[in-house]
């Protein structure tokens, strides 16, 4: 996990369990523009990348633009995954209220940016279509700050938040690979919703008794190899129960080791490509056998649909003050 500074470790904690659904933005229809006042020349970025505040900020309305703009992939949802780091200042005095430590492409993690919307929901109109490479600074005006965000991020009374991100790389929201044909009988058939959250009909006879795998969409990114961390999104079923145990689409996308999930899930994922959607049917000997787990009977066999967003590379991060 990311280290950062105990300011913005406690944006993360009160947004800890409240994440929820979140509108989604098309990322073809994606198209950005700044907002409110344009607050980008009061930000000054060094030749190391180190940030700084140059005056006070004082805004009435969301202001935000791009210091950078980027042309990758945009972030159409207030749950999306990137690499990414933030420096927080105090818009009255300009003082520093934390900075995430990776400071470049090459450390910086790929994790959800949920914490940082749901503590500070301005953040999600701020941050939509911007894309891959871009250096974002984000002015909050206090009346839009919940007082519990305000406390922790021991900002000055009445002062606004200031904001500064810079994405190096975004995931997309949902798996883009183009429609594979599959016609193996009893498998669970799989519709999608328009934002990609997928609905799973598992049918009434036995399940596969050996690991079956299905591509629904096959995308052409790089392909998954063994000790890969992979983000997904995805939704887990009980073949029995027929009912949800877990679903990442309840909240954000994850970012998974493969070493450290039950084997069939892990042997489903390595070859296939990212941008990937797959439909995975695990016997109880490659699950988690004759274990109970937080709604999973032993014995079970489970139904995964995975949307393989990316491949994560970063190295560990460290934390700066």
């Amino acid at each position: 996990m990311r280290r950062i500074p105990a300011s913005l470790a406690a944006v993360g904690l009160i947004a800890f369990g409240l994440v929820g659904c979140s509108s989604a933005t098309s990322a073809d229809s994606c198209t950005r523009e700044g907002g409110g006042e344009d607050i980008t020349g009061l930000i000054e970025v060094s030749d190391t990348g180190a940030v700084a505040q140059t005056a006070p900020i004082y805004v009435d309305e969301l202001s935000y633009g791009d210091i950078v703009e980027g042309d990758g992939e945009p972030i159409t949802t207030g749950q999306q995954v990137a690499s990414y780091d933030v420096s927080l200042f105090d818009g009255a005095t300009g003082q520093s209220r934390g900075t995430t430590g990776a400071r470049g492409a090459e450390n910086a993690p790929a994790e959800s940016l949920a914490g940082f919307v749901t503590a500070v929901p301005a953040l999600q109109e701020a941050l939509e279509c911007a894309r891959d490479g871009s250096q974002v600074v984000v002015a909050v005006p206090a009346d839009d700050i919940p007082e519990e965000a305000a406390t922790s991020l021991q900002l000055t009374e009445g002062s606004s938040a200031v904001f500064v991100f810079d994405f190096y790389r975004v995931y997309p929201a949902r798996a883009d690979g183009a429609p594979q044909f599959n016609d193996r009988p009893g498998m669970p058939s799989v519709v999608r919703d328009p934002d990609g959250r997928p609905g799973v009909v598992i049918p009434s006879s036995d399940p596969p008794a050996e690991l079956a795998v299905e591509t629904l969409l096959k995308g052409d990114g790089d392909e998954v190899a063994e000790g890969d961390s992979v983000i997904v999104n995805y939704t887990g079923l009980t073949w029995a129960d027929k009912s949800v145990f877990d679903s990442s689409w309840t909240s954000s996308p994850t970012v998974l080791d493969l070493d450290s999930v039950v084997p069939g899930f892990r042997d489903a994922l390595i070859g296939k490509t990212v941008g990937s959607q797959v439909l995975v049917v695990i016997p109880p000997d490659q699950g988690y056998s004759d274990q109970d787990q937080t709604g999973i009977p032993a014995g079970s066999t489970l139904v995964f649909v995975v949307d393989i967003l990316g491949i994560d590379t970063s190295a560990p991060a460290v934390t700066t003050q």
